[in-house]
């Protein structure tokens, strides 16, 4: 069984939550509910074999978040959603992003389908070195892809102006692992992993894939100023090299949305639980 086979992802993160569970002396609705998660994502994933949900990133961030008990240990790099993405921290997106406790709506969801883990930042011209994120450190989106795994999807915050105008500084792309079976097309959008070997450094960036018939393809920023004008050169067929891949196609922009009297309701209605449950 091979790493980015949902089943041995699945084992090893109920693996780790009863390992939580033995440590705390909870029971899983007890670690659901310090968590905030609804009682059954936990129930059905530990106790029911045939349940078709897996246990996603995202709920194991959070039981982190409420346990203290790192999951590092019980996996492998290359056991997380974006298999040759080396996510870094976005120290300012916590799970509270969409408003403060926000994360305590999550009660009311049966499963995490609803949600997209952000796993970093893109950007053009920005070198990072490698390194493992802190899942606990960058959070969630309440939104996911049609018809994709939770192992598959995931988000990207953009930390600068080089996808604009399809998608602004401070937004979201949504994007969808890149398949074998996928054939990249003209004017795809995609996240491409640009590599330097000494030192190791990454640049991750969010790209336009220009593909003309009877011309070697490449890649270029949306924005067209002249600080995210240099191209980047794929192989010819679009394989994956050391120093170029594309990793992921963008699906969707998720725009920042600030509306005052959505806030202050969604604050009510978090007061309002909190009260009937005391």
């Amino acid at each position: 069984m091979k790493s980015d086979d949902p089943n041995f992802f699945d084992a090893r993160a109920k693996t780790y939550v009863r390992y939580v569970l033995d440590e705390l002396k909870l029971k899983p609705s007890g670690l659901a509910k310090m968590a905030g998660l609804a009682t059954t994502t936990l129930t059905r994933a530990l106790n029911d074999p045939t349940h078709k949900y897996t246990l996603s990133m995202s709920t194991l961030a959070k039981i982190y978040k409420a346990s203290g008990v790192n999951f590092n240990p019980f996996f492998e790099t290359n056991d997380f959603p974006a298999l040759s993405m080396i996510p870094y921290a976005s120290r300012d997106l916590l799970d509270e992003s969409w408003g403060e406790n926000a994360n305590e709506v999550s009660r009311d969801v049966e499963n995490d389908g609803d949600t997209t883990l952000v796993i970093g930042e893109a950007s053009v011209g920005i070198w990072i070195e490698e390194r493992i994120g802190k899942l606990e450190e960058l959070g969630t989106l309440w939104v996911s892809i049609p018809k994709t795994t939770g192992l598959e999807a995931f988000a990207l915050k953009m930390a600068d102006e080089s996808a604009e105008p399809f998608i602004h500084k401070g937004e979201y792309a949504l994007c969808r692992r890149r398949r074998p079976s996928d054939t990249l097309r003209h004017g795809d959008l995609v996240v491409v992993e640009r590599w330097n070997s000494f030192p190791r450094m990454m640049e991750l960036s969010v790209r336009r894939l220009v593909h003309i018939e009877g011309e070697d393809p490449y890649l270029r920023a949306d924005n067209q100023a002249d600080r995210y004008s240099y191209r980047v050169f794929p192989r010819p067929d679009l394989h994956d090299t050391d120093a170029v891949k594309i990793v992921g196609i963008v699906t969707l922009a998720v725009r920042h949305v600030w509306d005052e009297k959505m806030n202050d309701e969604l604050n009510e209605m978090i007061w309002r639980r909190r009260r009937e449950q005391t």
